[in-house]
C-alpha cells in the first residue's frame, strides 16, 4: 500500500490573490501533493474569503485520492500555527512578505531571512 495517503503535510502561503499572484507556487504545490495522494493542511490568513481559498477547497472535488483542509494562522502571531503542525510529516513554507509594489519596505534577503 503507497502510505501517502495516511502522511499528512502542512503547506503555508497557499492563499492567492489573482490580482498580484501571491502564492500561486502555494497553490500549485498544495494540487500537486493531494494528486499524489497527500493529506494536506494548507494555511491561509483569513480562511473567510472566498477570492483566497475557494480555488484550493475545489482540488478536493477533483478526484484525487488525497485531501487538503484549511487553517487559519498567521506568520506574524506567535504560536498561531501549533495546532496546524501538530501531526505533520513535512512542512513546506511556500509564504513570504510581500505587497504591492512600495507597500512593503523589506529586502529581498530580509523576506529570505525572515522565513527561516
Amino acid at each position: 500500500m503507497d502510505d501517502t495517503t495516511h502522511r499528512l503535510a502542512l503547506l503555508t502561503g497557499a492563499g492567492w490573490l489573482p490580482n498580484y499572484g501571491c502564492a500561486m507556487v502555494g497553490s500549485w504545490v498544495v494540487h500537486d501533493a493531494v494528486s499524489a495522494g497527500y493529506r494536506v493542511r494548507a494555511v491561509v490568513r483569513d480562511t473567510s474569503r472566498p477570492d483566497k481559498v475557494d480555488h484550493i477547497l475545489a482540488i478536493n472535488n477533483m478526484g484525487f485520492s488525497g485531501s487538503v483542509e484549511l487553517h487559519e494562522a498567521d506568520l506574524a502571531d506567535l504560536g498561531s500555527y501549533d495546532a496546524a503542525f501538530a501531526g505533520c510529516a513535512g512542512i513546506c513554507h511556500c509564504g513570504a512578505v510581500m505587497g504591492r509594489p512600495g507597500a512593503n519596505k523589506e529586502t529581498p534577503q530580509e523576506v529570505f531571512d525572515g522565513s527561516f
